[in-house]
């Protein structure tokens, strides 16, 4: 199956129009995971709070997953 992965973040926003072909929602999960962690450090280092990556397939969003950032410093 095809699934597509929407990226909103502080300064970018982007609608998959390609998408991956995986074998599961599990699958497609799973690589929701890997994108937002390779996206968050560089996001932090630019001063980003947030992150949403949608995951759909052709009918439905399939998961959500969503980052807040945030730095504490004393």
């Amino acid at each position: 199956m095809r699934y597509y992965f929407d990226v909103e973040d502080d300064f970018y926003s982007a609608v998959d129009t390609w998408g991956l072909d995986l074998r599961s929602e599990e699958a497609a999960r799973s690589e929701a995971h890997r994108l937002a962690a390779g996206i968050a450090l560089d996001l932090l280092n630019a001063g980003g709070s947030r992150l949403s990556i949608k995951v759909r397939d052709d009918r439905k969003v399939v998961c959500h997953v969503a980052l807040t950032l945030s730095v504490n410093a004393r």
